[in-house]
């Protein structure tokens, strides 16, 4: 089926599983489309939400609430995350399911600031972000940069 909204057009298919074939049963229903003028295409943004879990570098683990938004044909947001207690800002963009974030952050427990660069991948259509870390500066805790691997469910 095709269809137009808000001057966009839209194709939509039903696609699942069979009982005479191989796959699971299922019913969905898929719709794809082209972003139109002026608009941003959503689909090319899936990253954009609330993430929550945890990031782990060293023998640190930091439980972390990472929310991202569009801004134009990039992507900005927060992370916050614990033990110790830090917060900052992110930018980076998204390509396909690959997610690439770098930003300042700030630590008044351990009262340094550092730069964090990450690199994840969406899965599970869209509800995992995972993939590795990197921290940089006096926030340290082992030779810089620290590196690691990170795993957010979307809230």
């Amino acid at each position: 089926m095709t269809y137009l909204a808000d001057g966009r057009q839209y194709v939509v298919i039903a696609a699942g599983g069979h009982d005479r074939l191989p796959s699971p049963k299922g019913d969905y229903v898929m719709a794809f489309t082209l972003p139109g003028p002026g608009r941003l295409d959503t689909a090319t943004y899936r990253a954009a939400g609330v993430f929550t879990g945890e990031m782990r570098s060293g023998g640190d683990r930091h439980v972390t609430t990472l929310t991202l938004r569009a801004q134009g044909d990039s992507l900005g947001g927060t992370i916050e995350f614990t033990v110790p207690a830090a917060s900052g800002t992110l930018s980076g963009h998204q390509a396909g399911d690959t997610v690439w974030l770098t930003g300042p952050f700030h630590s008044p427990e351990r009262r340094c600031d550092g730069a964090l660069a990450l690199r994840g991948e969406l899965a599970n259509g869209g509800r995992l972000l995972d993939g590795w870390l990197m921290f940089t500066g006096p926030c340290s805790t082992g030779t810089p940069p620290d590196s690691g691997a990170f795993g957010l469910w979307r809230k």
